[in-house]
């Protein structure tokens, strides 16, 4: 059980809903899940209908509130619920619990006792708490609603007033050793906050400042903004500054990165605080590793579902036999190498013990998407109870706006929802399906080869959801729909399609949607890479997105694709200032956060923010920075300055050691390579548009042998400029060529002209400056990473001497060179 369940101020006084007393007497530790959306309007619907179809019984009362507080053990237990259905008559009350099934009414028949003890409990508590509030006896009923077929089962939960008394103080006895067990857990980890140690025998220079500021923003609460220059120590100070308070407090730790290079110094970090301090394995500080699905599937191919993955197939039952997840928390660091490993050996999913083993821990490290995107949001910080009980600290926050820009940027192609809405009624030949048995009898299809995807395919569901789905891609194509004005054949038009007619649209998809869901259940087919939920994903997140969008989001349509409506966030602060209120803590930390005004407004900051920016620890003296303001490398100017280019890179790559260029493209990183040739004594590494883990690792492992000199070839914003830790003599030089502005396009434009709105003079500098120069830092932040290393920066452009650039370097630079223009 989370200790983020509880926040009293006195630990044996608890408020808890009748759903959280069900989930607390299971015996299964399993993490809470948030319904998928179409399985709970589903449930939806049925208590609706049922209600209402019932509603003409005397004395009928629908959701009524019901409350009971009681003592156990020298705990007060408040609890609260909502029945479903009341029928009060002279002869006596009944109370109705109603639960949809996706089962037949022969199934239903045949559910054996154990498979509906949680919700009989739920009835129990309810007849029980009714009794208590001093309303009288009441008969128990547990209403089954099969979706499949309409039927219904109406279970009596009947005992006698003595034996409902013993099973509800036996339910209430287990939710009470689970909190015990739970504020157990809390004690020990407040008495563990005193036993920890910094990571590092030595505080480089401000980074006890540093990590005590971190500390006593997370007890307090609020907002940090820390600028330090990378080799500070940013993630020791945080970390240990974060669970310290944290374990007082009773809280977790959420550290998030942008890139997955970034979350191995945070677990190594943790594994260095433990081993400092002295921990054993069964001490409750724990950290856990979320990586994407994709890089955790065993599988051959990610497929989610038991029927195809026997990492899947009776996951609960085998996890609880093996004693997971407690036994993986005694390892302290649990990564996603670690998971991968254990689920390779027991067949279990790692990607869901992740999740399972990160609701028992006391930190988490994981990417942005499961903090910041709506979509795949975790549980705990999608819960405003739970989210108000963790601390999150925001690595490398330089990089969440245009994330998080992204997460709320959706896109729909016609002619994609058309092939989707011709896959649902035609399956492509290779499409993995589990089909169940054919059943004779009357609801069988007639035809001799008939199948139940076959019977699914030609199902009225199916035809009506492919009907919906094409009647939204009519939408897209349409110009006119999306309030186009004027459109031509190519290139891209501003729109303005409205939210209320996407809406009427999506409405009819819904419902066509949860009917194919039914049908396809009634079938008992399993479609794993089902086309109709590929499009009702699709659908639904663009509509929801229009409907929410505000004055910072900009459409745009173009012919393309057979018609495609492109939405663009172009400012995510009023979602992420939302991020920031609904977490106790906050700690938002990289090496360039300046100008800071600029990074305050575009991440949603509250005026409360605290902010701190450092300088560098390490002598001025150790980073030897050279600006060439001689050559250009507009576009426009490329092949003219290519030549002089190659010739002057020749003589900064020719000195010893291992150096890098960064340039702001693929494309112009293959000129600037082809001209500067082969260097003597050099070996040459070059970054490639689609690198794998593996090659990039394999670099990394070049840079650090120290058998050669290496040159590495690489793009500014890319996997080997941020988040990579390159010391001592794995890099001494780095040259970047420009000051790595976006591309010109569409959306760069839409954004600059929204800022020039908002602030007239500011939309160059939001849609192209900031971002580039931004660019330009991290890449160079690889060459300084500690006390003792020394760098040369190159840094080629004539834009590089110009003051709007020139302001922008770090105070810790001291550019050689020629001087800024006169403006």
């Amino acid at each position: 059980m989370s200790f983020a369940l509880f926040d009293s101020d006195d630990p044996h006084v608890i408020s808890l809903s009748v759903h959280d007393v069900i989930s607390l007497a299971s015996e299964s530790t399993a993490r809470p899940t948030t319904p998928a959306f179409a399985r709970a309007r589903l449930g939806q619907e049925v208590h609706s209908r049922y209600q209402k179809e019932t509603a003409g019984r005397p004395g009928f009362r629908k959701e009524v509130a019901v409350s009971h507080e009681t003592s156990i053990r020298g705990f007060t237990l408040k609890i609260d619920g909502r029945i479903d259905v009341v029928i009060e008559r002279p002869e006596g009350t009944i109370i109705e619990e109603i639960k949809s099934v996706f089962l037949t009414a022969a199934e239903m028949s045949g559910l054996a006792s154990g498979e509906l003890s949680g919700w009989a409990d739920q009835v129990r508590l309810y007849r029980w708490m009714w009794r208590m509030c001093g309303r009288g006896d009441a008969d128990a009923t547990l209403v089954l609603v099969s979706l499949l077929d309409g039927t219904s089962r109406i279970i009596p939960i009947a005992e006698s007033g003595a034996d409902l008394d013993r099973h509800i103080c036996a339910l209430l006895d287990r939710v009470i050793r689970k909190i015990e067990a739970s504020l157990e857990t809390a004690t020990r980890r407040r008495s563990l906050a005193a036993r920890l140690r910094f990571p590092f025998p030595d505080y480089r220079l401000r980074q006890d400042d540093l990590a005590k500021t971190i500390q006593s923003t997370a007890r307090t609460g609020g907002t940090l903004i820390v600028e330090a220059p990378t080799g500070l120590g940013k993630t020791a100070a945080s970390l240990w500054g974060s669970l310290a308070s944290a374990l007082v407090q009773n809280c977790k730790v959420f550290f998030v990165t942008a890139k997955g290079t970034q979350q191995k110094m945070a677990l190594e970090t943790v594994a260095k605080i433990r081993e400092v301090s002295g921990l054993e394995s069964e001490d409750p500080l724990r950290i856990v590793q979320i990586r994407a699905k994709e890089k955790m599937c065993l599988n051959d191919t990610v497929i989610c579902d038991p029927e195809f993955c026997p990492y899947l197939k009776n996951y609960g039952e085998r996890m609880a036999e093996l004693d997971f997840p407690a036994k993986l928390l005694e390892h302290g660091v649990i990564t996603g190498d670690l998971l991968l490993d254990k689920g390779h050996e027991h067949t279990l999913c790692p990607f869901e013990m992740s999740l399972d083993l990160a609701w028992e821990s006391e930190a988490v490290v994981c990417d942005y998407n499961y903090a910041f995107d709506p979509g795949v949001m975790l549980a705990e910080l999608a819960d405003p109870d739970l989210a108000a009980r963790s601390i999150l600290i925001v690595d490398e926050a330089h990089a969440l706006p245009a994330r998080a820009r992204g997460y709320r940027s959706p896109v729909l192609a016609a002619s994609e929802l058309e092939q989707l809405a011709t896959n649902i009624l035609s399956p492509r030949p290779e499409e993995p399906v589990r089909q169940g048995r054919l059943k004779r009898g009357a609801d069988r299809a007639p035809g001799l080869f008939d199948s139940p995807l076959d019977r699914l395919v030609q199902s009225s569901a199916a035809r009506e959801l492919s009907a919906s789905l094409m009647s939204l891609a009519r939408l897209v194509r349409d110009p006119e729909s999306c309030g186009v004005e004027d459109p031509g054949n190519r290139g891209n038009y501003i729109a303005r399609p409205e939210a209320d007619t996407f809406q009427t649209v999506m409405r009819q998809i819904e419902q066509t949607f949860l009917s194919y869901l039914v049908e396809r259940k009634r079938q008992t087919v399993v479609r794993p890479h089902d086309p109709a939920v590929d499009a009702f994903a699709m659908a639904s997140k663009f509509v929801r997105t229009l409907a929410d969008a505000g004055n910072e989001t900009r459409a745009l349509w173009t012919p393309d694709s057979g018609g495609q409506i492109s939405l663009y966030c172009l400012d995510a602060s009023r979602f992420l200032s939302g991020r920031w209120d609904s977490v106790a803590a906050s700690v938002l930390m990289s090496g360039t956060l300046s100008p800071m005004d600029y990074f305050r407004e575009i991440l949603g900051l509250p005026e409360t923010a605290e902010t701190i920016q450092l300088p560098s620890p390490f002598p001025s003296g150790n980073l030897t920075v050279e600006v060439d303001a001689n050559l250009s490398t507009a576009w426009r100017d490329r092949s003219r300055t290519l030549p002089e280019i190659g010739r002057r890179l020749r003589e900064f790559l020719a000195r010893p050691g291992n150096r890098v260029v960064y340039a702001p493209s693929f494309d112009y990183l293959a000129s600037l390579h082809d001209a500067t040739g082969p260097i003597p004594d050099k070996r040459f590494l070059f970054q490639t548009e689609r690198m794998d883990d593996a090659s990039r690792e394999r670099f990394l492992r070049d840079l650090a042998a120290r058998s050669g000199d290496i040159v590495l070839w690489a793009v500014l914003g890319g996997i080997f400029a941020e988040g990579v830790d390159l010391p001592g003599e794995h890099l001494v030089g780095a040259a970047i060529i420009g000051p790595g502005l976006p591309k010109p396009g569409p959306e760069q434009e839409l954004e600059k002209s929204y800022w020039e709105e908002k602030s007239p003079g500011s939309g160059f500098e939001h849609a192209y400056l900031y971002p580039g120069m931004i660019r330009v830092i991290q890449s160079a932040g690889r060459l300084i990473r500690s006390e003792t290393d020394k760098g040369e920066l190159l840094l080629i452009d004539r834009r590089f001497g110009q003051r709007n650039y020139r302001r922008l370097f770090p105070s810790w630079w001291e550019a050689g060179g020629p001087g800024p223009e006169p403006e």
